[in-house]
């Protein structure tokens, strides 16, 4: 089974804008993970939240056309999670 992961708006971000503090650059570290989905280590998931939050931030046409990339190679999955199931998540410790 292929390995999936949930990358957190900020790490899509990160990468958009070129985000670095004085220590480190963090666009690089969201380059490198995106890198390895392209490379097929893994799926990306993307959720409903995450595009909400990156329209928020005013992202989302920088996230469609970074998407794309990803689903040419068959490595994003996008998934419906109801708010229930997500208060249900946020309870798990």
């Amino acid at each position: 089974m292929e390995k999936l992961i949930y990358v957190d708006t900020n790490i899509y971000i990160d990468y958009f804008e070129n985000r670095s503090d004085k220590y480190r650059n963090f666009s690089d570290e969201a380059t490198w993970l995106f890198e390895r989905a392209i490379n097929c280590e893994f799926k990306i998931v993307v959720s409903y939240f995450i595009i909400k939050e990156l329209k928020k931030f005013n992202f989302l046409y920088d996230f469609k056309e970074f998407i794309v990339s990803l689903q040419n190679k068959n490595k994003v999955i996008f998934v419906k999670l109801s708010l229930d199931e997500v208060k249900k998540a946020k309870d798990i410790k």
